[in-house]
C-alpha cells in the first residue's frame, strides 16, 4: 500500500513520511514556528524559515556555528558536524573491498552492505567466460562482454565525430538507421510525427488513445494497454535489480534499465562520460565558477529503500543552489516518470535537512539536439556559454526551478511531455532554453 501526495504526486509507502512531507513542504495544516516578535504573527513550516524571516524582516541574527578550522559557518551542529567530516577530516571511514572513503560510519555501513548483496547474487552466476575471470548473470551479458573486451574485429562507423563501433554488420546498419539518419519513415496518422522504426510509432500512438481502461489498482493511473500497466505497476514493487557495479549501488525496477545503465560502467562507456564532464568541468574552470563535482544527495530521510542522487556539478551563487547534469543522449533510455518526479525528491531532501535557498536544476543534453524531429548542430562552446549566461542573469526566487536545454522538442514542447508518465507538476515549475 502506498501514499500519495495530492499537491506533487510523490508516492510513500509510510503515511508518517506523508504527513512530513506535507508539513514541511506543502504547509500542512501543523505549521508550528512561530515569528518571535510581538505583533508580527507571522508562522512558519521549518525552524529555519523562521530564522531567515527574522533576520531579513527584524534584523535579529540567526544563531550559527562556526567552524574554528575556516570562516564557514552553520545554522544546525549537524550541518557543522558534517562539514568538519567531509572538508577537514576528510573521509576517515573507508570500506576495505574498494577503497570507497566515507564521513560516517553508518553510511560505510550501509555501502557494505551493497558489497554483500553483490557478492551473493555473484554466487547463482552461472555463465563465466572461458578468456577471463568474469561471471556473468544472463548469457546475453556474456555475449556483450565477448563482443567488448574479447573480439578483436569490430566495425567503426564512419560518421564525423562519432567512435561507435560493432561487431556485426547487423548493428552497424541499425545504428547508422536510428542516430545518423534523418529518414523517418514510420508517420502517424493522427498527427504530424514521423519515427524512424515501427516501434517507436507503435509507443506514440497509445497519446491518441483515449480510452485508457487499464486502472492501476494502487494509484489513480489508467492506461491504454495491458503492456503500459504492467510497466507502470513496477513502480509500486520493490526494487530488483541492482548495478553490480562495487561503487555505484543504482537499482532499478526493470532489467531493460539496468542492462542499459551497465553500459556507462563499461571502459568506452566511462571514457565517453567523463570526458564530458571533464570538459565541462574546463569551461567552468576557465571562467572562475567555483563548483563541486559529483555531489551525492542521499535519500535516506525521505525513502525507505537505502538510495541516492549523483549531482554532476553544484554551484552555489548570488544566494542560489544551481544544479547543472550533463544527462547523455537526453536520457532517452531513463524512466519518464522517475526522470521527471527526480526534481521534487532533490527538493523535499534538501527541505528537510533545512535547505532554505532557491534551487535551480539545469538539464544539459550533451549530446544530438533535435528539433522537430531533425537534428540542429550546436556546438558544445555554444552550449556551454548558454548555461553560463543562463545562471549569471537567472533573477527567479522560485524555490525550485527546472530548465531543460537542448532536450529534443516538437513545436517548442519536450517529447517526453507526450509520454504517459511524465509528472504533470514538473510544467508549473520548467523552463526550456530557447534554441
Amino acid at each position: 500500500m502506498s501514499f500519495s501526495c495530492e499537491v506533487c504526486s510523490i508516492t510513500f509507502t509510510l503515511k508518517s513520511n506523508l504527513k512530513r512531507h506535507m508539513r514541511t513542504i506543502h504547509g500542512g495544516d501543523k505549521i508550528s514556528h512561530s515569528c518571535s516578535v510581538a505583533n508580527c504573527g507571522n508562522v512558519f513550516t521549518t525552524k529555519s524559515l523562521r530564522d531567515k524571516h527574522l533576520q531579513k524582516v527584524h534584523n535579529i541574527e540567526r544563531k550559527v556555528f562556526s567552524c574554528t578550522h575556516c570562516d564557514d559557518s552553520f545554522l544546525t551542529k549537524t550541518g557543522l558536524k558534517d562539514h568538519i567530516s567531509f572538508v577537514h577530516q576528510r573521509l576517515q571511514f573507508k570500506c576495505d573491498i574498494c577503497q570507497k572513503g566515507f564521513a560516517r560510519l553508518t553510511n560505510l555501513t550501509n555501502h557494505t552492505k551493497i558489497h554483500i548483496a553483490i557478492q551473493d547474487r555473484k554466487k547463482q552466476w552461472r555463465f563465466p567466460c572461458v578468456q577471463c575471470e568474469e561471471v556473468f548473470e544472463y548469457k546475453s551479458h556474456l555475449e556483450e562482454h565477448t563482443d567488448q573486451k574479447h573480439r578483436l574485429i569490430r566495425l567503426y562507423c564512419t560518421e564525423l565525430d562519432c567512435q561507435a563501433s560493432f561487431s556485426n554488420q547487423n548493428g552497424l546498419n541499425s545504428h547508422l538507421k536510428t542516430v545518423h539518419s534523418d529518414d523517418r519513415p514510420f508517420k502517424c496518422g493522427k498527427c504530424s510525427s514521423s519515427f524512424k522504426t515501427k516501434n517507436a510509432l507503435t509507443q506514440h500512438n497509445y497519446v491518441h488513445v483515449t480510452d485508457k481502461a487499464f486502472q492501476c489498482s494502487d494509484c489513480d493511473a489508467s492506461f491504454a494497454s495491458q503492456d503500459r500497466l504492467k510497466q507502470h505497476m513496477q513502480m509500486h514493487s520493490p526494487v530488483d535489480f541492482v548495478c553490480p557495479e562495487p561503487s555505484c549501488g543504482m537499482t532499478f525496477k526493470w532489467r531493460g534499465g539496468l542492462i542499459t545503465h551497465k553500459k556507462i560502467h563499461t571502459e568506452a562507456g566511462q571514457l565517453k562520460q567523463k570526458k564530458k564532464e571533464q570538459h565541462f568541468a574546463d569551461f567552468l574552470e576557465a571562467n572562475q565558477v567555483q563548483f563541486k563535482r559529483e555531489h551525492h544527495i542521499d535519500l535516506t530521510c525521505v525513502s525507505d529503500k537505502r538510495s541516492f542522487f549523483r549531482i554532476d556539478f553544484l554551484v552555489q551563487e548570488r544566494g542560489r543552489i544551481f544544479m547543472l547534469e550533463l544527462d547523455e543522449d537526453a536520457h532517452q533510455h531513463y524512466s519518464v516518470h522517475c526522470d521527471t518526479t527526480r526534481p521534487f525528491r532533490i527538493y523535499e531532501t534538501l527541505a528537510l535537512e533545512g535547505n532554505t535557498l532557491p534551487i535551480v536544476i539545469i538539464r544539459l543534453n550533451p549530446d544530438v539536439c533535435k528539433v522537430d524531429g531533425k537534428a540542429k548542430r550546436i556546438y558544445k562552446i555554444d552550449r556551454y556559454k548558454k548555461v553560463l549566461e543562463l545562471m549569471q542573469q537567472w533573477d527567479s526566487d522560485a524555490l525550485l526551478s527546472v530548465v531543460y536545454c537542448y532536450y529534443p522538442t516538437i513545436e517548442g514542447r519536450l517529447t517526453i511531455e507526450a509520454e504517459e508518465d511524465f509528472n504533470p507538476h514538473l510544467r508549473d515549475i520548467m523552463t526550456i532554453l530557447p534554441i
